[in-house]
């Protein structure tokens, strides 16, 4: 039986009317739900917070009581460390007297010491010099006894040759008379023999008186050399006797001399030795009544001790009785309150456990209804199919504009409503998805009423399709700011700039692409104010304008600086306002640092448990990478979905960054959206004219947008 055409879209009017129904009593109970258990939580929260102000009170109380008991105590302490602060000065004053006078006295020792070395050195000094001169005299007086001797034998000497050539004169002499007295007897040669024999006998006689004469004339000289020698020999002796009396009356003087100077060395000696006795004496005394007077003094201090140290011993003691008391009254109270703690935690926790199956089953039950939704939209394509195919030639004439209106229907129909599990995104049929894009800036600009924003945003049909089917792109993030979706430009009005976003989400669908509207914070010097009122309204326009989109996805809130404090409690919030108009929505949330960490994250419920379908946002930078900042980044991607919301390169380091971060991307199965399809820095050169030529980033992107969904692998391990 064939329907007519009024009778399917009766019907598919029908059908839409009782999804709308459905989706507003599930919102509405939902929304019932989270009022009582927000009423629940407000209810413990001003449990708590009665307690924690009796406990704070009772704290400070406490704190008071323990800080002036360790005032007090603190007052005693300074006390007696002035005693003995005191004490100890005097001890130091006294004994640093005491080593004055040591010291002089060790000064004047050995100055008289000293003196006494100097007076040694100059005694040995003397002696030496006597010595010397003693020397000298000796030296010079067997100088004058050797001289003398050789004088003596050069005498001898000279007196023998004197001798021996007087001699030799009178034996001349008497050779030259006997040959004077032969030549007068040769003329009487002719005389008689007679007269001759007489005068031979005669000139023997003469011969030998002269030899007799000549004899005695030697024992004469022999008898004169013998008494010279024996005077010289006589003198010789005499000079050795004199000079041997000599020298025994120099050692003789010598030995006195010495004599003396030990006697007086013994003698300063022992004048020195009783004065040192006598000052060490001295100083022995001096020293027995210091260390007399020190130990008065020291038994008279510690006397003072004793008594300060009892007295302070007693005020500790009572101090410590009162402690205990208050301890022991402190630890009464403190195990009421603990009673009272366990009790109310024992409240808050079954109410938690409480929370968590009324969130279970909340979920359970928006899966249910997910599951059959899904299925209805199935069966409800399959229908539509199958009847479209029976109409055939009515569609054609039905007209162009309900062509559209139907196109449209599938294209947004095409899209799977998307949730989280683990650190994954997955669709309707439980199949992982990646989401992969750009960042398409200009929602802020404004147009003219004759300009179409996808034009203006270089996502005409033609960049559209150069984006999607070309490159590979799922999702496109447009940032925009709160005020201009609630008041609109100048050119256009709010109304027309809905219609021209509602034409591009419609658009976007219709290519299987997503998309990620992103709430841009204001710009700030500093740190990023935080949601304001504008805010939460623009949020509640949005998710309820497009809660019947699955293609629609939410960014709350992105920072280019730090946010400031109190940031977990209002995403909480915004994605609260986001859920009451669309519960099933995925949300993307950045961390209080703007990106650049995990800190804050993930965003958790009162009761402890992590808010469900997020996506959590960070900046990847060549300047900034929470791989590189943040050591915790590794575990976190591995246990929550995390999505690159900018993901850009300066180009500074030629794009070798950028390329590591595609391939950790790709590692991790992290989704991303690179800046910008049409603006700078550009992935192509001019999208709004038409020029899709990639630039250097964009062939990186362009090529990570080619990889295919991977495969669960285990990342790379940390170094």
């Amino acid at each position: 039986m064939t329907s007519s055409p009024a009778t399917l879209e009766k019907l598919k009017a029908q059908r839409a009317e009782q999804r709308k129904k459905e989706r507003r009593a599930q919102a509405k109970a939902q929304r019932a739900q989270e009022a009582r258990a927000e009423t629940r939580r407000e209810e413990l929260r001003q449990e708590l917070r009665a307690q924690a102000a009796q406990q704070a009170l009772d704290e400070q109380a406490a704190k008071e009581q323990q800080a002036a008991k360790t005032e007090a105590l603190l007052a005693e302490l300074r006390l007696n460390r002035r005693l003995e602060s005191r004490a100890d000065e005097q001890r130091k004053a006294t004994q640093s007297a005491q080593l004055e006078q040591l010291r002089a006295q060790t000064r004047a020792a050995e100055q008289t010491r000293q003196q006494q070395l100097e007076a040694r050195a100059q005694q040995r000094e003397e002696r030496r010099a006597e010595d010397h001169s003693a020397k000298v005299t000796a030296e010079k007086e067997q100088a004058r006894v050797a001289e003398r001797s050789a004088e003596v034998q050069r005498e001898r000497q000279n007196d023998a040759r004197r001798a021996a050539s007087q001699a030799d004169q009178r034996q001349q002499r008497l050779q030259e008379k006997s040959a004077t007295q032969q030549r007068a007897a040769k003329p009487q040669d002719r005389k008689p023999a007679q007269p001759q024999q007489s005068r031979r006998a005669q000139q023997e006689d003469r011969r030998k008186a002269q030899q007799q004469d000549l004899r005695e004339s030697r024992q004469a000289q022999l008898r004169q050399s013998q008494r010279a020698e024996d005077q010289a020999a006589q003198h010789l002796d005499k000079v050795r006797q004199q000079r041997q009396a000599e020298m025994q009356r120099g050692q003789s003087l010598a030995s006195q001399r010495e004599e003396r100077r030990n006697a007086r060395r013994d003698q300063q000696r022992q004048d020195l030795g009783d004065e040192s006795r006598a000052a060490e004496r001295q100083n022995e005394q001096r020293r027995q009544r210091q260390q007399a007077d020190l130990e008065t003094q020291r038994q008279a201090s510690l006397s003072q001790v004793q008594v300060d140290e009892a007295r302070s011993q007693q005020r500790r003691q009572a101090q410590s009785e009162s402690r205990s008391a208050q301890l022991q009254a402190a630890r009464r109270d403190q195990r009421r309150n603990e009673a009272t703690s366990a009790d109310r935690q024992a409240a808050i926790n079954a109410e938690r456990r409480a929370q968590s199956r009324d969130a279970e089953t909340a979920r359970q039950r928006m899966e249910g209804l997910r599951s059959q939704q899904a299925e209805r939209s199935r069966n409800q394509r399959q229908a539509l199919d199958a009847e479209q195919q029976r109409r055939g030639d009515l569609r054609a004439a039905a007209g162009s504009t309900r062509g559209q209106e139907a196109s449209a229907q599938r294209a947004s129909e095409n899209l799977s409503w998307l949730r989280t599990q683990g650190h994954s995104i997955l669709d309707e049929n439980d199949r992982r998805v990646v989401l992969r894009g750009v960042n398409v800036v200009g929602l802020d600009s404004g147009f003219q009423p004759d300009e179409s924003l996808r034009t203006l945003l270089g996502l005409d049909d033609l960049g559209l399709s150069i984006l999607t089917d070309l490159w590979g792109a799922n999702i496109v993030r447009l940032p925009f700011r709160a005020q201009t979706m609630l008041e609109g430009q100048a050119s256009p009005s709010r109304n027309a700039l809905l219609a021209e976003l509602d034409d591009l989400v419609a658009a976007l669908a219709q290519a299987n692409t997503y998309t990620l509207l992103s709430l841009s914070a204001p710009e700030s010097a500093e740190s990023t104010p935080p949601p304001d009122e504008a805010t939460f309204r623009c949020w509640q326009l949005l998710a309820r304008r497009y809660q019947n989109e699955p293609g629609v996805l939410y960014e709350i809130y992105w920072a280019s600086r730090p946010i400031a404090d109190g940031w977990p409690e209002l995403a909480n919030q915004l994605i609260g306002v986001i859920r009451r108009e669309h519960p099933a929505a995925l949300i993307f949330a950045t961390s209080a640092s703007a990106g650049a960490d995990t800190d804050g994250l993930p965003v958790r419920f009162a009761t402890g448990a992590p808010v469900h379908i997020v996506v959590y946002t960070f900046r990847f930078t060549p300047q900034q990478s929470p791989f590189r900042k943040d050591p915790g980044f590794h575990s976190f991607a591995q246990t929550y979905p995390v999505f690159a919301s900018e993901w850009s390169d300066s180009g500074l380091d030629f794009g070798r960054a950028s390329e590591m971060a595609g391939q950790l991307f790709d590692r991790y199965a992290i989704g991303w959206a690179a800046a910008n399809w049409n603006a700078a820095p550009n992935l192509v050169r001019n999208a709004t004219s038409h020029q899709f030529t990639a630039t250097r980033f964009g062939n990186i992107v362009r090529r990570a947008l080619t990889l295919p969904v991977p495969t669960q692998l285990t990342p790379f391990p940390r170094l």
